[in-house]
């Protein structure tokens, strides 16, 4: 590849490498000695990969019977340089045809759940993701290709996690205690995910102007998350043919669970669920609806 011409602009170097190692490139001039780091490690490829590429330079002997010198030399041969310094396109497209992946991915989201949990969309930075995991910002260019990317792979991952956490119909054989075990249950959710909710209510990320695939996930979320609360909320108070009234009870729960969220993010573990409240006034409201929950109430 070219040379990059900003020096001051390591990030965008790195972007810049994983793109063209991509569409397979094998290096890249520099113009500056801090340069060559960002791109020694955009283009030194996996372990696995030089060993796959050195087992199909190899494939011809064995197929004969017997072990011949490879048809290529390695590339140390060729250059003096060590053979790591690039990836071959075989182990390229090898890996690529066979969906490989390098193991830092899981890591890498696991980092930019925590720093975009804590400081939002906007707060959280390639190099600061980069520093949290351990990974290169090459390594991450390569496998989200930018920070909206990241954003999404995070949100996706979060909105998952919650919804396959959230609890089926609530049981019980009054609307006391159908309350009580959806409430026990989405409080347990809360608890478990702490992460992923404050991720899926930034309020940040809007004002940045994040990918439109990332706002488009937040709204499969919510979607997903009042469908959840009306179909719940629907079978503790026998709303089958009411669905206006669980969908105006499950808009205050979640706003309720929202607000909490938020609160959390300020205020940390000691901010928990207001279940007692949130079941008093679940009730107030059903009542003023004319649903029969005296009996709940006392």
């Amino acid at each position: 590849m070219s040379v990059y011409a900003n020096v001051a602009d390591t990030d965008g170097l790195a972007a810049s490498c994983a793109l063209g190692r991509r569409l397979g490139f094998l290096g890249r001039a520099a113009i500056h000695p801090r340069q060559l780091p960002v791109i020694a490690e955009a283009f030194r490829p996996a372990e696995r990969d030089v060993a796959r590429a050195e087992e199909l330079l190899a494939a011809p002997g064995r197929v004969r019977g017997r072990a011949q010198e490879p048809a290529h030399p390695p590339a140390s041969r060729l250059t003096g340089c060590p053979a790591t310094v690039g990836p071959t396109l075989d182990a390229m497209h090898d890996a690529a045809l066979h969906g490989a992946e390098v193991p830092s991915r899981d890591v890498i989201l696991d980092a930019a759940t925590a720093l975009m949990a804590r400081l939002g969309y906007a707060g959280t930075s390639i190099s600061k993701i980069s520093a949290a995991s351990g990974s290169p910002a090459s390594s991450i260019y390569w496998h989200f290709g930018n920070k909206d990317g990241i954003y999404l792979a995070v949100l996706r991952r979060a909105r998952h996690n919650l919804v396959d956490s959230l609890p089926g119909p609530p049981s019980g054989e009054t609307v006391g205690e159908r309350l009580t075990a959806f409430l026990d249950g989405a409080n347990a959710a809360f608890e478990r995910h702490p992460h992923d909710l404050r991720l899926l209510l930034d309020l940040g990320m809007l004002e940045k102007g994040a990918g439109v695939a990332a706002i488009a996930e937040l709204g499969e979320y919510r979607l997903a998350l009042r469908q959840w609360a009306v179909d719940s909320l629907g079978h503790v108070f026998g709303l089958v043919d009411r669905p206006a009234v669980a969908d105006e009870l499950a808009r205050f729960m979640l706003s309720v669970v929202g607000g909490t969220a938020i609160a959390r993010w300020f205020d940390g573990p000691v901010t928990s669920l207001p279940v007692p409240q949130l079941r008093v006034a679940l009730l107030a409201l059903a009542r003023q609806h004319g649903l029969p929950v005296d009996e709940a109430l006392s």
